[in-house]
């Protein structure tokens, strides 16, 4: 057998070195393809394992607590959370104090997986339902955490499927790479056996055997090569990402054994196209149903790439595995790269017909052979137009989303740092104000504003597409909440209009701890009143103020006696006005209680006074809030000697029961508003917002494609402080101020010591940032893998080149040329491709990032608001790094290359003596 062989064995010995380059090949493909298995299947889990033990307790934890009996209690609950979770592996800690029992359930760190992720969202957006459901007949659940949990949870599980839908960019421009790479290699070894082939097929050999032997070296040099870089790259990558066990061999086994099958097939491929046709004019029919048959495979790609590009452009087609859109950047990045090679030959005939018009013996005869020979220089040309392009295309998209997740999580969290105070809804006094620590100077200086977030309908109430959100927050502090691109998200245009001049009573600011009297001096005018017995009619006044941030409390004052008889009476109404500030008194209102039937009465608000300092009184006249109250026969006082402040009634009759009126200004009483694109407004549209607790007027003064701290769905933007008053116009009991947004994380302190029970949260930017980075290493990776490719067939071509002009070398020394002219001669090739592949490949990388760059960014962060704008965003170091190893592998090359041409040159002019 061995005697048999030994031909084929020193036939594959001859062409020892172009089967070494076949190897190296191998090697840094599989490698490089074990490193991008290990990125994008495995460094998301590791990723997430880290983001799940970063996260504060609050934002991992889910807290469900239940009375009763504990024993069948956290039997029941252990039942549920295997429904809701299934295999997702999860902790559950149970704590029992009394009859109440408390269940921590949490995303076991050390165990999950990113594949677990869309079932841990699914789990915690199930279980505290299913929990309520089950213990009803125990008075129900108490849950806490929820929203943080769910909203993590969604984000992470966005994030890996971000990363599992990139994941075949890098892949395809390694197999791109490497199977040209491969072919071409298999083409110049095939090239360089003709005659030796001619030999073997007149003694008798087949085609089939000849090509069957190209499979077998193929196969060995293949699986060596594939075998050392994939073990090498894998585990590089798993040591790099802490990763091991079985998922990592089979990264390993898969790299090795596609890269093998890879190998055989392009040398198989290469070997199976046979001689080419001898004569002038079989040659000529060759040469243009070649050229034919190339203009319609790169038509046929161009077509594809920009239906991909297309099918790329709509929202989630990648990561809802479209086929198109999924092979969009590989698609786009060959196609320009194929595209720019074909103007190679063109380009380099204008060269030489240029460096004819020159003077010199070098430049011109150098140009024109590196012009003869283009056709064959442009598929190291192409190889080299794809690496520059993938690097210039994966620099700006790793900027670019680095970027975009910062503004966008920034835009979509409203703010740096965001506390959730909880509370009852409604306000009901001043106990219901946050703390001072949060409405301070203090507190302002350091960025921290409060945040009303109401829902209401704009429309009917049963339609579910009325359904709107509502962020109240001062308009003024926004542009420091959101220090984002214009490009992504203009605050500054955002809040233009926002902010009016809002009207009301100023009663200053109040430093000390207990409060400051707040005085209201009334003067009351009742004709007549049958009492039916029961004490006389009295009237208490609730003074709604709201400091200059935006929150709001009522101050109920105490109660005065109305007296009869007709004759004016002065009287004063107390209450205390809190801390803070400084206070605007916005709305006030008049309640009369009692049992009577009271006639022509008449209230007038004489003076004011806060910590007894008098306080000027409005010059106009207050109006009543009709949408706000029902003011039961009462109405305002219009009469020439009534105050700014004055009601009047001819008849009240309360029969146990109360009549109250609601004054303010006549202004403010219409809010401006930003509409976000999903409500459907449009500038200038006037709306009114009914919620359970806070409803109000609006007309919409701009639009953008998301309102700060929604994730882009129906809402509205107002100035908390001109929001506050369209709400007391038409709200009887308006919501609670329940969040405070901080503009920096620097802030935390205070808050926490403010209000040490807030759950606090911050922008998704970090949960999101390490999974995107992994794709983008994967694409480096994958540039760095056709860089190498593309030096070493543009070497390797290079050397057939000069190997197959060895006469021509014979002729340049007869007619004169020396050793080192025929070097500079043949080093113009190289170093004319070299150049064009730069050049080109710089314009392809950023045409590709110009076509596909803003829907890759838009693809790493899947949960950015819908219309927020992506800046494209150059990294020009990356660039600079790129061009710098290009610029000195193709100089090495050319280097080299002129050595050896300079070398064979001599020898022939030795030989030639």
């Amino acid at each position: 057998m061995y005697v048999a062989s030994r031909p084929w064995l020193l036939r594959s010995r001859r062409r020892a070195g172009l089967l070494l380059v076949v190897t190296l090949v191998a090697a840094v493909l599989a490698a490089v393809a074990g490193a991008t298995l290990v990125l994008v299947l495995q460094a998301p889990t590791t990723d997430l394992r880290s983001a799940l033990r970063a996260l504060p307790a609050a934002s991992r934890t889910l807290e469900i607590e239940a009375t009763g009996d504990p024993s069948a209690q956290d039997r029941a609950f252990h039942r549920l959370v295997a429904r809701a979770f299934d295999d997702v592996p999860v902790h559950v800690r149970t704590t029992v104090r009394g009859d109440a029992t408390t269940w921590d359930v949490s995303a076991d760190a050390d165990r999950i997986t990113a594949r677990d992720l869309d079932g841990l969202h699914a789990g915690f957006v199930a279980l505290p339902s299913a929990a309520a459901k089950q213990f009803a007949a125990d008075g129900g659940t108490t849950t806490r955490h929820a929203a943080t949990v769910r909203s993590d949870s969604a984000v992470l599980a966005s994030a890996a499927s971000a990363v599992r839908a990139a994941a075949p960019v890098p892949i395809s421009i390694v197999v791109i790479a490497g199977a040209v790479a491969l072919f071409l290699t298999g083409r110049l070894l095939a090239a360089s056996r003709v005659a030796e082939d001619r030999l073997l097929r007149a003694r008798g050999a087949s085609d089939a055997r000849i090509v069957g032997l190209a499979g077998l070296e193929g196969l060995v040099t293949g699986a060596v090569g594939a075998a050392l870089g994939s073990t090498a790259g894998t585990l590089a990558a798993a040591a790099r990402w802490g990763v091991a066990g079985p998922a990592t061999a089979v990264d390993l086994v898969v790299a090795a054994a596609s890269v093998t099958v890879l190998t055989v097939g392009a040398l198989i491929a290469a070997a199976g196209r046979g001689e080419r046709p001898a004569d002038a004019r079989a040659t000529g029919r060759s040469t243009r149903a070649a050229a034919t048959r190339i203009g319609a495979v790169v038509l046929l790609l161009d077509l594809v790439a920009a239906v991909a590009v297309w099918r790329y452009g709509s929202p989630g087609a990648a990561a809802a595995g479209d086929p198109l859109a999924v092979v969009a950047p590989a698609a786009l990045l060959t196609a320009l790269a194929v595209t720019g090679a074909l103007l190679l030959p063109p380009a380099l005939g204008l060269v030489a017909r240029l460096a004819d018009r020159g003077t010199g013996f070098v430049r011109p005869v150098g140009t024109r052979l590196a012009a003869r020979d283009g056709r064959r220089l442009a598929v190291p040309a192409a190889l080299l137009v794809l690496a520059v392009a993938s690097g210039v295309f994966s620099a700006t998209v790793d900027a670019s989303t680095r970027g975009f997740l910062q503004d966008s999580s920034r835009v979509e969290h409203g703010a740096a740092l965001r506390a959730d105070v909880g509370g009852a809804i409604p306000v009901n006094g001043a106990s219901d104000l946050l703390p001072v620590g949060v409405r301070d100077r203090r507190a302002a200086e350091h960025g921290i504003r409060p945040v009303l977030r109401a829902s209401g309908t704009t429309g009917d109430a049963a339609q579910a597409e009325g359904t709107v959100e509502v962020v109240g927050v001062d308009a003024s502090a926004l542009p420091a909440m959101l220090p984002v691109t214009p490009r992504t998200f203009d605050v500054q245009q955002a809040v233009h209009g926002l902010r009016r001049s809002v009207p009301g009573v100023a009663l200053g600011t109040v430093r000390s701890g207990a409060g400051a009297a707040l005085d209201l001096g009334v003067r009351t005018t009742v004709t007549s009143a049958t009492t039916n017995g029961a004490p006389a009619v009295g009237v208490q006044a609730v003074a709604w103020v709201v400091d200059g941030v935006g929150d709001v409390a009522p101050l109920s004052t105490s109660t005065a006696t109305l007296p009869t008889g007709g004759r004016p009476t002065d009287q004063t109404l107390h209450a205390t006005l809190p801390s803070g500030g400084p206070w605007r008194l916005a709305a006030l209102d008049l309640r009369f209680r009692g049992d009577a039937d009271v006639r022509d009465v008449h209230l007038t608000v004489r003076s004011l006074a806060v910590a007894h300092a008098a306080v000027a009184l409005p010059t106009r006249a207050w109006t009543a809030a009709a949408d706000a109250f029902d003011a039961s026969g009462l109405r305002t006082d219009d009469s020439t000697d009534a105050g700014a402040i004055a009601v009047r009634a001819p008849r009240l009759q309360f029969g146990s029961s109360s009549s109250g009126i609601r004054l303010m200004p006549a202004a403010g009483r219409v809010v401006p508003v930003l509409a976000s694109t999903a409500t459907g407004s449009r500038v200038g549209d006037t709306l009114t917002v009914s919620g359970s607790w806070a409803s109000f007027r609006a007309r919409v003064v701009g639009t953008a494609p998301t309102v700060p701290g929604t994730d882009g769905g129906a809402a509205y933007l107002a100035d908390l402080p001109t929001l506050d008053q369209a709400v007391l116009a038409a709200s009887q009991r308006p919501q609670r101020v329940r969040e405070v947004w901080a503009a920096d994380d620097g802030a935390r302190a205070l808050l926490v010591h403010a209000v040490p029970d807030a759950t606090l949260s911050v922008p998704s930017t970090a949960l999101e940032a390490r999974f995107a980075r992994s794709v983008v290493l994967a694409l480096l990776a994958g540039t760095a893998a056709a860089l190498f490719c593309a030096v070493l067939i543009l070497a390797a071509t290079a050397a057939a080149v000069a190997r197959d002009r060895r006469d021509e070398a014979l002729g340049l020394r007869t007619v004169g040329a020396s050793a080192s002219q025929q070097s500079r001669i043949r080093a113009l090739g190289p170093a004319l491709t070299g150049t064009f592949g730069l050049v080109v490949g710089l314009v392809a990388g950023i045409a590709a990032a110009g076509l596909a760059g803003v829907a890759a960014v838009r693809a790493s962060a899947p949960r950015a608001p819908v219309g927020l704008g992506v800046p494209l965003v150059p990294a020009w170091w990356d660039v600079a790094v790129v061009v710098a190893l290009v610029v000195v592998a193709v100089v090495v090359v050319t280097a080299t290359h002129a050595a050896a041409v300079g070398r064979a040159a001599g020898r022939t002019g030795r030989e030639a003596r």
